[in-house]
């Protein structure tokens, strides 16, 4: 019996803790249709953080650069062409896999 009450008043906890945390669904935000320019791949404290660089087509020079966040650069090639669908959980403007998906489709080898 005693076991059983133990095991409530955990699950009561569990359950107020994760009642205070709020979960946002994804919301799409954009699509980006263009050509991987670059693949960075940043070293920091024995992790690598990987993106890709995408340039938009049809759109101003100065401002066609996306710095797209991926978990496994390996699986694309500079120069595909890709469609990128954007997702957020988040009314910040941040750009990263916390915070953001990215649906990325290879449109072109």
């Amino acid at each position: 019996m005693e076991n059983s009450w133990k095991s409530i008043s955990v699950f009561s906890i569990i359950l107020l803790l994760i009642g205070g945390c709020t979960f946002a669904p994804y919301t799409f935000q954009n699509t980006v249709i263009g050509t991987i320019e670059e693949i960075e791949i940043e070293e920091k404290f024995f992790m690598e953080d990987e993106f890709l660089v995408i340039e938009e087509e049809n759109r101003q020079p100065d401002n066609s650069l996306y710095t797209i966040p991926v978990s496994d650069s390996e699986a694309y090639d500079v120069g595909q062409k890709v469609k990128v669908d954007i997702y957020s959980n988040t009314e910040a403007d941040v750009w990263d896999l916390d915070h953001m998906k990215f649906e990325i489709e290879v449109m072109e080898e």
